[in-house]
């Protein structure tokens, strides 16, 4: 699968099942497990292809720094996520706090249909 598409598909899919998390929550721990085996899938799906397309669109001179960048995205801002969570919770219900992961697994997806279009 090209890289492109690979964020587009997953990124994408991750969007999904963060707006089904909280309705499938509220069913059972059966169907609960079995989306968080999914989360847990596409999360590790979209990694290879974030990896490659640093590898793909950076030049080989700063290919080192891109990657730097990368992970500063995932461990540093990614690290924001219980400080989003926690904001999002003050001031709205837990169902609207999957609509904002949502939506920014909805942007990812959307840089990566940006490449697939380029």
């Amino acid at each position: 699968m090209e890289v492109e598409k690979g964020i587009v598909v997953g990124f994408g899919t991750l969007a999904l099942l963060a707006l089904v998390f909280f309705p499938v929550a509220s069913v059972g721990i059966a169907p609960l497990v079995a989306l968080g085996a999914l989360i847990g899938f596409f999360l590790f799906f979209v990694q290879p292809f974030y990896q490659a397309t640093v590898a793909e669109y950076t030049p080989a001179n700063a290919r080192g720094l891109s990657y730097g960048y990368t992970y500063l995205g995932v461990f540093g801002v990614g690290a924001l996520g219980g400080t989003v969570a926690g904001v999002v919770l003050t001031y709205a219900a837990p169902a609207e706090l999957f609509v904002v992961l949502a939506a920014i697994a909805v942007v990812a997806s959307g840089l990566g249909l940006y490449l697939v279009r380029r």
